[in-house]
């Protein structure tokens, strides 16, 4: 991928060449092929004299010049004898961009290089391509030839399961790809560890929860709990919010009431309405004579009559004795009692008429 260049003029690039070394110039890749559009120009510096034998040498700078179009990549150039007298002098230089085309995510989680803005995917891949090594808190680590370590994938990501991160939670990243002069730096901060096996057995045991069993304002604050600890599983981004977020659903799962139990019970048989009859006490009295012949009084209660006789004869007055009427079925209290205080006033009054004097 060809960028815009900047204008290469390598380190002063001295070069001791006898008087009679014929210098002719050539410009290859990476793979040893020639390329074209390339011009390598001399400028003296100085002349010396051999203490050692009778010649003299120049030091040389060379100024090399590309075309607009050329690549941002690693050349080789070739100074040759063409006399053939001495042999080839070989060295390298590389043609930079303008611009690092990649930049760092800043996502710790899953760190990786992206195109960095103004770039195209192509520039971004070219990068991408031609990284030749990573140092990772000051120590380098090949990405080609023997003993490469490959830190970066093909499609930007930082393979932080290598050794270099192994240790350490912070990391100073610089990486170098060929073609490009300056280096794309950035830190990289290995996130914590999060434990999210408590709160994935909460949700885990609040998932086996019946609505039906529980009042509708336990359930509504027991619902959004559970629906606010999923999400907090799924960012999994901070312990304390995985801590807090189990205590709380714990919490509601314990402060669900249950339904009262209905029990509808067994249907009862109607009452049957009580029969029978009571029968009203009958009072009948003797009324006494003149002549002092006794009185009878019977006093009769229930269905069945008990009686009692009072007989009076003369002036003296037998007690009289009132049992009450043994019950059979239903009884009326109230009956009883008027009929048996009427009978009293009866025997009273009979008893008052037999002493009363006989005039004529």
């Amino acid at each position: 991928m060809k960028q815009k260049m900047q204008q290469y003029q390598p380190t002063n690039l001295d070069v001791a060449l006898p008087d009679d070394f014929s210098a002719t110039y050539a410009v290859t890749d990476a793979k040893g092929n020639d390329v074209k559009g390339f011009k390598v120009t001399e400028e003296n510096l100085a002349s010396a004299v051999s203490t050692y034998a009778a010649s003299y040498t120049q030091n040389k700078k060379l100024v090399i010049t590309y075309p607009k179009d050329a690549e941002n990549t690693e050349y080789t150039l070739t100074v040759s004898d063409k006399n053939n007298k001495y042999a080839p002098i070989t060295t390298t230089f590389e043609l930079y961009a303008e611009a690092v085309s990649a930049a760092y995510n800043n996502d710790a989680t899953a760190p990786k290089l992206v195109v960095a803005d103004g770039a195209t995917a192509a520039q971004f891949a070219d990068f991408i391509g031609k990284i030749k090594s990573v140092n990772v808190n000051g120590k380098d680590y090949p990405a080609t030839g023997k003993g490469a370590v490959k830190l970066i994938k093909e499609d930007g990501t930082i393979d932080t399961t290598q050794a270099p991160f192994a240790e350490g939670s912070s990391f100073e990243i610089k990486v170098s790809a060929t073609g490009y002069k300056d280096a794309l730096s950035f830190t990289y901060e290995k996130p914590a560890v999060i434990d999210t096996k408590a709160l994935e057995s909460a949700i885990e045991k609040a998932d086996t929860l019946k609505e039906a069993d529980y009042t509708a304002d336990s359930w509504k604050t027991f619902s959004e709990m559970l629906a606010s600890a999923k999400a907090v599983l799924e960012q999994k981004d901070d312990q304390a919010k995985v801590d807090n977020a189990v205590e709380s659903l714990n919490k509601a799962i314990e402060g669900l009431k249950k339904k009262e139990a209905v029990n509808p019970g067994t249907p009862g048989t109607p009452g049957t309405q009580g029969s029978g009859t009571g029968s009203t006490g009958a009072i009948s009295g003797g009324t006494g004579s003149s002549n002092g012949a006794g009185a009878n009084a019977t006093v009769a209660t229930g269905n069945k009559s008990n009686s009692t006789t009072t007989n009076t004869t003369g002036s003296t007055a037998k007690k009289a004795t009132v049992k009450k009427a043994s019950k059979t079925s239903d009884t009326n209290p109230l009956m009883g009692m008027l009929a048996l205080a009427f009978a009293s006033i009866s025997l009273v009054g009979a008893a008052l008429f037999a002493k009363k004097p006989n005039r004529k």
